[in-house]
C-alpha cells in the first residue's frame, strides 16, 4: 500500500511538534516546511523520520518544492499576538501567506488542504448562545488584529475552494500539551504557576483543547469532514482559578489567595508594557489578553465529535502530561524542591512510569 505524503507548514511550533509525531506514528511520509534559520526544529524533530523543507510562505517560489506530490497539506504556520499587528506582520503572514499556500494546493493539485483556524474568528463576546460554526465573525475593533487576520486567513482559503480547492477549516481553542519545545505562550504560564511568578489570579477563563487531539483530528480530516466546512476543536472552558487548584492538585503548586478582577487588571496595562519594553518580551497583559478571558464560557464541539471524530481527552489528564514532559525534559528542575511540590512532583514521575512499564 502506498505511503501518502503529508506537508505540514508550521511544522516547528508547539501543535506542529504534535502533529508531527502522530503523522510519523501513522507511517505517513512527513515533509515538515520551516521558515529559513529556524532553529527550534533541531530539537522538537530531532530523530523523527521527517523531510526537511526550507521556505517562507510569504515568498511562494520558496516553498513550491515542498508541495510536489502532497496528498495533504496541514497548514499551521501563522503568528499569534496579543498585542497588535506588530507592523502589519499579523496580518501579512497570516491572511498573505494562508493564500500563498491554498494557491500552491490548487497548483500541485493536493488532496486536500487542512487550513488550522481559531476559535478567534468567531463573536465571542456575543453572550445570547453557545458560540458555533454559525456564529458571527469576530471584529478588528473589539477583538483585536489577531482575530481579525484568521477571519481574513478564512477568507482567502474559501476563495480558492470555490475554485476548486479541497479544503476544511478547524478552529481550535487554546491549545496546550506536552511537546511543548519553545515553549509555548501556554507552556511559560504552566511553568510560572508552577515557580509562583504570579502573585494574583485573573478572574476569567478560556476554552482548552490538548495539542495531540487536534493532531489526531487532523489526521482523521483527510478522509472526514465535508468540503468548505468549519469545525470547532475544544474539550471545555476553565477558569484561572480553577486551572490552579488542578496543577496543585498535581503538582502541589502554590495557589494565591487573591483574585484580581478584569477592571483592574486593565489597569495594569500600561505598566505590563513599560515592563515588557524594558525586559524585550511581549507583555502577557493587554487589551486582547483580558477581552479573551471575558467571555466565551460555552462553545458548542457536536459538529467535529459528529463528522471528524473528535474525541478530546479529559483537561486533568493533559495537564498531568504536560507537567510530566517539563520535568522530563529539565524545564522543570525538582532539584531544589521540598515539601508537597517534591512529593506530588516525584509521585507524578513514578505513576508516569508505572504505566509505561505496564504498556511496554
Amino acid at each position: 500500500m502506498k505511503r501518502e505524503i503529508v506537508l505540514v507548514t508550521g511544522a516547528t511550533g508547539h501543535l506542529g511538534s504534535n502533529v508531527i509525531r502522530e503523522l510519523v506514528k501513522k507511517n505517513y511520509i512527513v515533509r515538515a516546511l520551516l521558515y529559513p534559520g529556524c532553529s527550534i526544529g533541531q530539537r522538537s524533530l530531532k530523530e523523527l523520520d521527517v523531510d526537511i523543507f526550507s521556505g517562507d510562505i510569504l515568498d511562494i517560489s520558496s516553498i513550491e518544492k515542498a508541495f510536489d506530490g502532497a496528498d495533504y497539506v496541514v497548514h499551521l504556520a501563522g503568528i499569534i499576538s496579543i498585542d497588535g499587528d506588530k507592523d502589519g506582520l499579523v496580518t501579512k503572514i497570516n491572511r498573505d501567506g494562508t493564500a500563498n499556500v491554498a494557491d500552491m494546493c490548487l497548483k500541485k493539485k493536493v488532496g486536500r488542504l487542512i487550513h488550522m483556524s481559531s476559535i478567534h474568528v468567531y463573536d465571542f463576546l456575543d453572550y445570547r448562545k453557545p458560540i458555533s460554526e454559525e456564529s458571527n465573525f469576530s471584529s478588528r475593533d473589539w477583538h483585536g488584529y489577531y482575530a481579525h487576520s484568521k477571519v481574513l486567513a478564512e477568507e482567502e482559503v474559501r476563495k480558492r475552494i470555490d475554485k476548486g480547492l479541497n479544503a476544511i477549516i478547524l478552529n481550535p481553542s487554546g491549545i496546550i500539551g506536552p511537546n511543548d519545545f519553545e515553549p509555548s505562550r501556554m507552556g511559560k504560564f504552566f511553568l510560572d504557576i508552577f515557580y509562583n511568578r504570579y502573585p494574583t489570579v485573573i478572574v476569567g477563563g478560556f476554552h482548552y483543547v490538548d495539542a495531540r487531539d487536534v493532531g489526531e483530528t487532523i489526521i482523521k480530516s483527510f478522509s472526514k469532514g465535508r468540503v468548505g466546512e468549519s469545525y470547532i476543536l475544544s474539550e471545555n472552558f476553565y477558569s484561572i482559578k480553577k486551572i490552579y487548584e488542578m496543577c496543585h492538585e498535581i503538582t502541589g503548586l502554590n495557589v494565591p489567595k487573591i483574585e484580581l478582577p478584569l477592571a483592574v487588571a486593565h489597569l495594569g496595562i500600561p505598566f505590563d508594557q513599560l515592563k515588557a519594553k524594558l525586559l524585550r518580551k511581549e507583555p502577557l497583559v493587554t487589551r486582547e489578553s483580558l477581552v479573551t478571558l471575558k467571555a466565551m464560557t460555552e462553545l458548542d464541539n457536536t459538529k467535529a465529535i459528529k463528522e471528524l471524530s473528535f474525541k478530546p481527552r479529559k483537561f486533568e489528564k493533559t495537564l498531568r502530561d504536560i507537567y510530566i514532559w517539563f520535568i522530563k525534559n529539565n524545564y522543570i528542575d525538582l532539584k531544589n524542591e521540598t515539601g508537597l511540590i517534591r512529593e506530588r512532583c516525584d509521585v507524578l514521575i513514578s505513576q508516569e512510569d508505572e504505566i509505561y512499564l505496564k504498556a511496554s
